[in-house]
């Protein structure tokens, strides 16, 4: 079945996201309410299509997703992203399996980042104090330090590598050139 919804002064273009935002919220809950009290009725409604002032069908579902997209893409595009994922989240709490929520959920999900330990397995602050505390001495020549303690120093930096490599392990070892 397919509701023709007139041209009207009052009518309001499928891709007008600031407008149908409103309608796109109070139409997902009633969707979602619809599907728990009457499953069949819900299916009528989902399947109604409605031809637009422009030609095209729609059905309301298919409203709900192209406004709700366009909103969180603008959203995001000025930097909203803690908005764009509020207005998810209402979203998702009405219908979860909104071809939208999911997509847009994986993509601003918060990143899993946070502290890791040093690829070395120890605390590179010895090192960075002894820079800060006697750096100005070495500017422009390549130190090796490890734990805070000055192993070698060199203009070159083939030349100190070759000597840290002959005397063994460089387990540890953070070999830098100094700044001017």
């Amino acid at each position: 079945m397919t509701v023709e919804v007139p041209a009207t002064p009052g009518w309001i273009p499928p891709f007008d996201v600031p407008r149908l935002l409103d309608v796109v919220l109070q139409l997902v809950p009633f969707l979602g309410d619809m599907s728990v009290d009457a499953p069949e009725r819900s299916s009528a409604v989902r399947a109604l299509r409605f031809r637009l002032p422009d030609g095209t069908e729609a059905t309301l579902p298919e409203i709900a997703e192209v406004v709700a997209e366009r909103h969180v893409h603008t959203l995001v595009g000025r930097g909203s992203v803690d908005e764009a994922r509020r207005f998810l989240g209402v979203l998702e709490a009405h219908d979860p399996l909104l071809s939208v929520v999911q997509r847009w959920k994986r993509v601003l999900e918060r990143p899993a980042a946070g502290p890791k330990p040093d690829a070395t397995g120890r605390d590179p602050r010895p090192d960075m104090d002894w820079l800060r505390h006697n750096g100005h001495r070495y500017a422009g020549r390549w130190v090796a330090l490890k734990n805070g303690v000055l192993l070698d120093s060199d203009v070159a930096a083939r030349a100190l590598a070759q000597r840290l490599s002959a005397g063994g392990s460089a387990e540890g070892i953070v070999v830098m050139k100094v700044p001017d």
